[in-house]
């Protein structure tokens, strides 16, 4: 929740915080502040309240604020008193100096964050990408290689075969066309065509 804070911005709360503070959800935190935004003028807004944005769970931008002292205060004044103590007595611990101690913990956390982007990035890019021309053609290869294997060793159609060695294979990995199979699938898809065998009613 805390990813858009680093050390250059540590005097500041983000929205993601405001929610988590005041345990409100953050679309109600985004729509307080623009409200008092539109109560205090614009020019006057974006000198305590600064557009920003952050990285959700699915990867996606969305929009946030950091807010300053200033800010805080000007937010804080919408909620109850223990509200307002809570996310005053926030504020000024940030406006503390800095320890080396707190700076290896927050950048540990930033680096947590950045980790965290990144697996949601890889885990896309495995369960979402499927095997290019080139890579499409390397398993038709394969498949040609395989049929024409078994066709040495017993007696069957080839058109059958090639149907049949296509259908198992797109069974084996949910796809409706070996064109989409997963490019992280690719290498054990090339080792189950290798290792194929066609079933007995194939064989004349």
């Amino acid at each position: 929740m805390n990813e858009l804070m680093n050390i250059e911005n540590r005097n500041t709360l983000t929205s993601l915080d405001i929610a988590e503070i005041t345990g409100k959800e953050h679309k109600n935190i985004l729509s307080d502040i623009r409200d008092e935004i539109s109560k205090i003028g614009e020019e006057r807004g974006r000198l305590i309240f600064q557009p920003t944005t952050y990285i959700d769970n699915f990867n996606r931008n969305q929009p946030a604020f950091l807010l300053n002292y200033k800010g805080v205060l000007q937010l804080g004044a919408r909620y109850n008193a223990e509200t307002r103590f809570r996310l005053i007595e926030k504020i000024e611990q940030l406006q503390k100096p800095m320890t080396i101690e707190d700076m290896i913990i927050l950048q540990a956390n930033e680096m947590k964050s950045v980790k965290h982007r990144i697996d949601i990035v890889e885990n896309k890019v495995d369960n979402e990408i499927r095997i290019d021309q080139t890579e499409q053609r390397k398993l038709q290869k394969a498949v040609s290689l395989r049929v024409f294997q078994r066709l040495d060793v017993v007696d069957a159609e080839r058109k059958l075969m090639f149907s049949a060695i296509y259908r198992d294979l797109k069974d084996r990995f949910g796809v409706a066309s070996y064109r989409d199979v997963k490019r992280k699938d690719l290498k054990n898809a090339l080792l189950y065509v290798q290792n194929w065998i066609e079933k007995a009613e194939l064989r004349n």
